[in-house]
């Protein structure tokens, strides 16, 4: 007897919205005891202010694959406008965290099983037009082919060498430059000047024609929480560089800028020895990405003391939004 039939059956003088909801009651309870059917895959959880300790000890067991996610936690907490999205975790069959991911304009994520990659992709495809894609390249495969038919106006995935700092090579160090130091606030125009033109260079992107307020009010709290490193040379700025995670355990390294003209001269890796020298006396770890096909890129960070540990795979899904 089909199960509506038998629910209808149970009691002769029920109305006909009680036949109904008896029957709907007991057929979700059948089905949930069927092993016709798999369970529902769970859902990655958006976190909360509490779930805090948890999740650093999480991402803490592998600093130099989760740096962003961590830079984020420390700076922001886990719900704070300037995350720019969500955080949510994925646990399994015993509760415990597979994966934390970062949803929004940049989606970065560390998932530790398959599940949860899947998970996090369903939660990407909601998002709206996001900017970026971020993870350890075997993780990033998976996640595309999860996310692949949300993918739009977006480029194919580029692979970044995620370089871990060593200290200065074997060979004679490298002459510190004069008068490095931390930004600030009176440097603010030249440091937001030529983080566009970074990004310019490196990825496409002119902040400053999409979102001028927006990019300078980052760069200026960068500055003022002393993340800004830079060589100023006669009032000129000359090599500039962000730190865009200092915590204990990482200290993870962004848009190294030299002057055009002062470039070919050696500055730019003297620059970063130092930087780097420096940020290790408080950071287990100090990092950097890479891209893989500027091999002049690589050389300058192998001739630093940085060797390479890891490979990250980025999807750059819009380029006409700010970074």
């Amino acid at each position: 007897m089909p199960v509506a039939c038998a629910a209808a059956e149970t009691d002769a003088n029920v109305t006909g919205e009680t036949v109904h909801t008896l029957a709907q009651a007991q057929t979700y309870t059948e089905v949930a005891k069927s092993c016709c059917r798999p369970a529902p895959r769970p859902c990655a959880q958006r976190l909360t202010r509490r779930d805090e300790p948890e999740v650093r000890r999480f991402l803490a067991q592998r600093p130099l694959q989760s740096f962003g996610l961590l830079g984020m936690i420390t700076d922001n907490g886990l719900v704070s406008p300037h995350n720019r999205g969500d955080f949510h975790a994925y646990r399994g069959a015993r509760n415990q965290i597979e994966g934390v991911a970062l949803i929004g304009h940049n989606t970065v994520l560390d998932a530790r099983s398959d599940e949860a990659i899947a998970s996090f992709s369903e939660l990407a495809k909601a998002t709206a037009n996001p900017f970026l894609l971020l993870a350890p390249e075997p993780q990033m495969f998976r996640f595309v082919e999860c996310y692949a038919d949300s993918l739009y106006n977006h480029q194919a995935m580029d692979c970044y060498n995620l370089f871990d700092f060593r200290g200065a090579p074997a060979k004679p160090a490298l002459a510190p430059l004069p008068d490095v130091r931390l930004a600030t606030p009176g440097d603010l125009d030249e440091v937001v000047w030529a983080n566009n033109q970074c990004g310019i260079e490196e990825i496409g992107v002119d902040s400053l024609a999409l979102d001028a307020a927006g990019f300078t009010s980052r760069c200026a709290r960068r500055i003022a929480r002393g993340r800004t490193w830079v060589w100023v040379e006669r009032g000129r700025l000359i090599v500039k560089l962000d730190v865009m995670t200092l915590t204990p355990e990482v200290a993870y390294l962004e848009s190294l800028w030299v002057r055009p003209e002062a470039r070919r001269k050696g500055y730019g890796a003297r620059f970063l020895g130092q930087v780097s020298e420096r940020l290790r006396k408080d950071s287990a770890n100090v990092c950097f990405l890479a891209d893989k096909n500027k091999s002049w890129e690589q050389s300058l960070y192998r001739n630093v003391g940085y060797v390479t540990i890891e490979r990250f795979g980025v999807v750059f899904c819009d380029r006409t939004r700010t970074c």
